[in-house]
């Protein structure tokens, strides 16, 4: 076989390889972190190519190279690798989780001695391929490793939004669906070009995200707010407008930095008393909103009461309002309604707020 009959099916997913990871190098407005982890799955992304094209040339020969089994056993290891790699996305908001990579590395010190062992595959003299006692131990693996991401999907449905559970279904879907085909069929390249189209739909996704939240809480922006009020025509909702007491002061007294704590300690307290209930906004400075699509009076009643509560366990207190559209009104007369509300309720904390 021809070095260019195998390069030529893969120039477009070789292109798209170096095109995204350009994309991401460059882009500074990503978390750093997050940047990195995108950029390894371009790095796996990128090297499966290589081994399964390598794996392509070896395959064809007449005679057995021993380079075979080294592109074959990296394509086998870097499968289930790009999988973790996504659920390192997922999970970005926490610790890094080295016991996630032990499978991983556990397969690769396999591969790196199956040579001799011949434990997961080995080579006839005639280069014919052939499953070991653990040929499909890769395949279990990356299964194995789908069902945690569906897990941790469900499980942290309320931190990161139906609409990233939607991607990393998409995801799966995909690239589990290529790895299929290519264990059934003995069909090449499948995989890296699935791989590389999830990394951009998944980076795009966050990236949109990104333009909706506020810089400093990370709840949704003023902009989302208004493109958020528009879906609420002709639908019930109430509104909750919140005011952190006191920032001023902070300010002045302890400077601007225990000012963006407070800020975000309470944008946390409000995202983690509404559950999905209520959708949380900054507007600027001090002022949030939350909105609770399908809710009424009774229900903002009880978000504020629980609010108020956990806030007593913190050195801040906020004043609230809330407004619900069951009156008829318009959306700003009902943003004015829990704006007069909230400045009655501040003057329940005159020494706060002087």
């Amino acid at each position: 076989m021809d070095i260019l009959d195998i390069i030529m099916p893969n120039i477009v997913t070789l292109f798209l390889i170096v095109g995204m990871g350009l994309i991401i190098f460059m882009n500074k407005n990503f978390d750093k972190r997050d940047n990195t982890y995108f950029l390894v799955f371009i790095l796996i992304a990128l090297l499966l190519d290589i081994s399964d094209m390598a794996d392509a040339y070896y395959s064809s020969l007449p005679s057995l190279n021993n380079m075979r089994y080294l592109s074959s056993a990296v394509g086998y290891c870097l499968r289930p690798a790009s999988v973790v790699i996504v659920i390192d996305i997922l999970l970005r908001h926490r610790k890094f989780n080295y016991y996630i990579w032990i499978p991983v590395f556990v397969l690769a010190v396999l591969l790196a001695i199956n040579p001799l062992t011949h434990w997961v595959f080995y080579f006839t003299d005639d280069n014919t391929f052939q499953r070991g006692v653990l040929g499909f131990l890769p395949h279990i693996l990356s299964g194995a490793y789908a069902i945690l991401m569906i897990y941790l999907m469900f499980k942290m449905q309320k931190k990161v939004g139906t609409g990233e559970i939607v991607v990393i279904s998409f995801i799966i879907f995909i690239v589990l669906g290529a790895t299929l085909i290519e264990t059934l069929t003995d069909r090449r390249f499948i995989l890296p070009g699935a791989m590389i189209v999830s990394c951009a739909v998944y980076y795009i996704f966050l990236y949109v995200e990104i333009s909706k939240r506020d810089a400093l809480t990370g709840v949704y922006n003023r902009y989302s707010f208004y493109a958020y009020s528009k879906s609420l025509t002709h639908q019930s909702y109430s509104l909750v407008a919140v005011d952190l007491n006191g920032l001023k002061s902070i300010n002045d007294t302890e400077g601007h930095e225990e000012g963006d704590k407070a800020l975000c300690l309470l944008a946390n307290t409000m995202s983690d008393v509404a559950k999905n209930a209520f959708r949380i906004f900054r507007m600027g400075g001090d002022e949030f909103v939350a909105i609770g699509k399908g809710l009424g009076e009774k229900e903002a009643i009880a978000y504020i009461e629980k609010a108020k509560e956990a806030l007593k366990e913190t050195p801040y207190m906020a004043s609230f309002g809330y407004a619900s559209s069951k009156e008829g009104k318009s959306f700003d007369e009902i943003v004015n309604q829990a704006d007069s509300l909230l400045y009655l309720d501040k003057k329940n904390y005159p020494e706060i707020n002087r």
